[in-house]
């Protein structure tokens, strides 16, 4: 697996699906078939498993209409051919390739009622779609923070005979004066005025603003599934520092998307490998073998003396 850089490819198929809503990785092997991407795909005829190719879902359509009938399959209900858009001698074009050849990720199932979205059915939703949408409103209060910043104090000038000069369309002289006042208080810090004139500063009040944005910051944490301690660099009000809690359901969600989508997708590319004529076992199949992955995080003494 080291060899085919499969941890890589399979990252780059779980990003491009979180991101699109589907991917697909391409099981390149020696085999009978040779060069006939559009030929099924006999584990027990090929030579062996030379590369696993990450497929962006812009570069993934279905060729025809059929569909793999067959409900026991690992492919039920996706197309059994495919037009994948890869590189050649002559720049980028569609080369026909049988479904048994890709290992499709797919994001968040779409409702079979969506008939307007009947020809995207093999995909899914983009997993990052609700996270994108947290992260464009976190942004936008953001910019409505700075600019409450900018406006922090905003100095009221009563000038004597401003309404009459506005009145008499004499905004020239108007101006002037406003410009006067704003540079005597840039470079000198002070403002010459009139015996009868006024200027003050009206300070913007801040109030709420640091709990608006704490509860954007808890909102990205939701949408995102990652917590603040990793987002932000702090735990959420009322936990310790480490936060503990976060940190384990952060955890506990990889070991799911381990359990539910990796190691599928690890064991058919084992059983590809090892039934390879030239594959680490020469062709015989694993029997009784199991994939486990490493732990997220160190168990505590406690822990340690529960599972003993």
């Amino acid at each position: 697996l080291e060899g085919l850089r499969a941890q890589h490819a399979i990252k780059m198929a779980l990003t491009w699906m979180r991101k699109d809503g589907a991917s697909a990785l391409l099981m390149a092997t020696d085999d009978d078939a040779k060069d006939k991407l559009d030929l099924p795909l006999v584990p027990a005829s090929a030579k062996k498993l030379v590369r696993l190719l990450p497929i962006e879902r812009s570069a993934l359509s279905p060729l025809g209409g059929a569909l793999v009938a067959d409900p026991v399959s690992s492919r039920f209900g996706l197309p059994e051919s495919w037009n994948v858009l890869m590189p050649s001698a002559n720049g980028f074009v569609n080369r026909p390739v049988h479904g048994s050849r890709l290992i499709v990720f797919r994001g968040l199932p779409i409702a079979r009622t969506d008939t307007t979205r009947l020809h995207d059915h093999w995909g899914g939703d983009p997993v990052l779609q609700t996270a994108s949408e947290s992260i464009r409103r976190y942004r936008t209060q953001w910019a409505y923070i700075e600019s409450t910043f900018k406006r922090f104090s905003v100095l009221i000038a009563k000038i004597t005979g401003l309404g009459n000069l506005i009145a008499q369309n004499d905004e020239a002289v108007a101006m002037r004066r406003m410009r006067l006042i704003a540079y005597a208080m840039s470079t000198l810090n002070m403002v010459p005025i009139d015996t009868e004139e006024e200027v003050k500063e009206l300070a913007t009040t801040l109030t709420g603003i640091s709990e608006v944005l704490i509860r954007a910051q808890d909102d990205v944490s939701g949408a995102t599934g990652l917590p603040l301690s990793k987002l932000f660099g702090h735990s959420p009000a009322g936990f310790s520092e480490d936060d503990v809690p976060g940190l384990r359901n952060y955890n506990e969600k990889i070991a799911s998307i381990q359990t539910s989508v990796v190691r599928d997708v690890l064991t058919e590319i084992v059983e590809v490998m090892t039934a390879a004529k030239l594959g680490p076992t020469k062709g015989q199949p694993l029997q009784n073998y199991q994939i486990d992955f490493r732990p997220l995080q160190e168990e505590t003494a406690g822990e340690v003396v529960a599972r003993e």
